[in-house]
């Protein structure tokens, strides 16, 4: 059961998916690869995503996060 399931935001984002192009979610999934496999080596990681590995990559880069930002 997902959690939004039956709440206001479940709602919210059924409808900002439907308003979305597959060009547009396909550029953005595009992105979203580039960034955790070129930029932060962490697209073939076998092991959930930990925030330390995220706040370290990206402090690699030159972007600073707190774990906050990161929720």
């Amino acid at each position: 059961m997902a959690i939004t399931e039956g709440n206001k935001e479940g709602h919210l984002a059924i409808k900002l998916t439907a308003m979305i192009s597959i060009e547009i979610m396909t550029k953005l999934s595009k992105a979203q690869q580039v960034l955790l496999e070129d930029v932060m080596q962490l697209w073939t990681k076998e092991d959930p995503i930990t925030f330390d590995e995220i706040r370290t990559n990206f402090e690699k880069i030159g972007f600073k996060c707190s774990e906050d930002d990161l929720n």
